[in-house]
């Protein structure tokens, strides 16, 4: 009976001990959120433009000679968007592509959505819309990630756009991430979101471990890649992320390149 006593005890120590560091993480987390995202999205761009499509800013970049083949680059899961591609856009563009990097919806310097429609389906509805209006046509579509899935997508609706299809670590059919899980929980879901995947300490330990030259891993290219996460609105459109319905890649689509 002492026995079972200590062990309830202990339990319920574990437990309060983890609610108390719950209560302070989201506390802290909610605070610094708050205070983290305090620009619109044209503070510190100091390239690019954006294209409006249905009523909503969709940011883009352009490198290399205008008459040169055309590559069009689609990041992936990253909240930065299309600034994961900066060293890729310079050497590209060196060695005579005509580069065009486009931050989809709610990511890099797009305009943020808190409603639930960051769908696969939209995103290439979108991606397409602003590659018409920047006259694009038989490029060479690049993916990473998730934006793979895009690009893969993209290349069985609209082929007309797509001259070649080039995959980097595609992810067909993601996995919702770890904060994803507690999304949806108040207060708590908010904290974790920004912690995790905007900007948070958490978020830029992934970032460092996902290099295999850390020493590429720069004070410079962290401010970069931190730009975005401070734009108004972050958090809430990666909320609205979690509550989306992830579509994956069309059967027919994979086929389309087999």
């Amino acid at each position: 009976m002492t026995f079972l006593r200590f062990l309830g005890n202990l339990l319920l120590a574990i437990l309060l001990f983890v609610l108390i560091i719950a209560v302070l993480f989201t506390g802290c987390a909610i605070v610094l959120s708050t205070a983290w995202e305090n620009v619109g999205l044209e503070h510190g761009v100091a390239e690019g433009a954006w294209l409006r499509i249905e009523d909503l800013p969709i940011y883009y970049r352009t490198a290399g000679p205008e008459a040169a083949p055309q590559a069009v680059l689609v990041h992936g899961s990253g909240i930065e968007g299309s600034q994961t591609w900066n060293a890729t856009i310079a050497a590209l563009s060196k060695a005579g592509v005509r580069v065009i990097a486009i931050d989809l919806k709610g990511y890099g310097y797009s305009g943020r959505d808190a409603t639930p429609t960051h769908t696969l389906d939209r995103q290439v509805a979108l991606l397409g819309k602003a590659l018409d209006d920047l006259q694009v046509k038989q490029a060479t579509i690049v993916g990473h990630d998730w934006g793979g899935a895009v690009a893969l997508q993209l290349a069985s609706e609209r082929p007309q756009l797509v001259k070649g299809l080039v995959l980097v670590a595609p992810v067909l059919a993601p996995q919702p991430p770890l904060w994803q899980r507690v999304a949806r929980v108040p207060y708590l879901g908010r904290g974790a979101v920004w912690a995790i995947s905007s900007g948070g300490p958490v978020w830029l330990f992934f970032r460092w471990r996902e290099f295999h030259n850390k020493a590429a891993f720069t004070s410079a290219y962290m401010r970069e890649i931190s730009q975005p996460t401070h734009i108004k609105g972050t958090v809430d459109t990666l909320l609205a992320m979690a509550a989306s319905p992830q579509m994956r890649v069309s059967s027919r689509a994979i086929a389309a390149v087999q």
